[in-house]
């Protein structure tokens, strides 16, 4: 684990460090995004290999298959569904499905409230930084 965490930590510093030196003609507006992600990249590589040079530890191994195929299962109705219900709609179902069903609590009533604001948080979010902030327009469905 330790060398993979070496390997990736120093292919990922190559990319913020090359995504910063390639972002460097942009103008200051244009250039804040890519150097916010290169920074925000060359700081986890950072993290990742400063973890790497500490003793291993046990890792817990996820034997849970059958979460990882219903995760793809939701991402590809919610990539059907995005047409016909919007953007809007169509991310807070799957938000909701996805936060719920991967809680360890998911019988508690309390999961389902908590999955449903951070749903609705979520999906309002997006839907208001790419809408009104970034003006891109986004999949309209048959209901919104």
């Amino acid at each position: 684990m330790r060398n993979s965490d070496r390997l990736g930590g120093i292919i990922f510093l190559l990319l913020a460090v090359g995504a910063w030196w390639w972002g460097r003609d942009l103008s200051d507006l244009a250039g804040v995004f890519p150097r916010t992600i290169s920074v925000i990249l060359g700081l986890s590589s950072l993290a990742l290999l400063a973890g790497s040079f500490r003793r291993e530890t046990p890792v817990e191994r996820i034997t849970e298959a059958p979460y990882v195929l219903l995760t793809m299962a939701a991402i590809v109705v919610y990539i059907i569904t995005i047409p016909y219900l919007g953007f809007l709609l169509s991310s807070f179902l799957f938000t909701l499905f996805i936060s719920w069903a991967l809680s360890q609590d998911r019988r508690r009533r309390s999961s389902l409230y908590l999955a449903i604001v951070f749903s609705l948080v979520v999906s309002l979010g997006f839907y208001s930084v790419f809408n009104y902030m970034l003006a891109v327009p986004l999949p309209k469905g048959i209901i919104f």
